[in-house]
């Protein structure tokens, strides 16, 4: 059973969950003389959480860490009102979750598609489906498609 005065500052918080709120702070060493920090109150996730109400941050939308990758694929617009439209593109970001590219033509959030692309000497195959859609000032359209399926 602890005695209040074996609490100390800390007031009955793990040691280790100091350590890092302090580190996290940017106190180097949280046993020598520095900032105070209210560690009753705050939590690591407080100090590392977007302050900024409306909408999230790009890291916090994003599943998968994206690269920037230019190869040629093929799409093929399966729903919507471009249905049956064939494109050759120019990707520009690619993760294991999706890709973005840029079309003259603006499809729309929600609508299918596949997309053929290569892999080192043989293709790959995606069914995937339109997350975002903006139009640029040059009239293009910039296209986010999140893939569904391997095929």
């Amino acid at each position: 059973m602890s005695r209040p005065s074996d609490v100390g500052p800390s007031h009955g918080r793990d040691p280790q969950e100091l350590t890092k709120t302090a580190v996290a702070a940017g106190v180097s060493d949280p046993k020598q003389p520095g900032p105070t920090l209210p560690t009753d109150t705050m939590t690591i996730a407080d100090l590392t959480a977007p302050k900024v109400a409306g909408r999230p941050t790009d890291r916090d939308r994003r599943r998968d860490l994206r690269k920037p990758m230019q190869t040629k694929a093929t799409l093929t617009v399966t729903s919507g009102p471009a249905a049956g439209h064939k494109h050759d593109i120019l990707t520009r970001d690619l993760s294991f979750s999706g890709v973005s590219f840029l079309l003259r033509e603006e499809l729309t959030v929600g609508d299918t598609c596949s997309i053929v692309m290569p892999h080192g000497l043989r293709t790959e195959t995606h069914l995937a489906e339109v997350i975002r859609t903006r139009q640029l000032s040059n009239g293009k359209f910039e296209i986010a498609i999140q893939f569904r399926k391997a095929l």
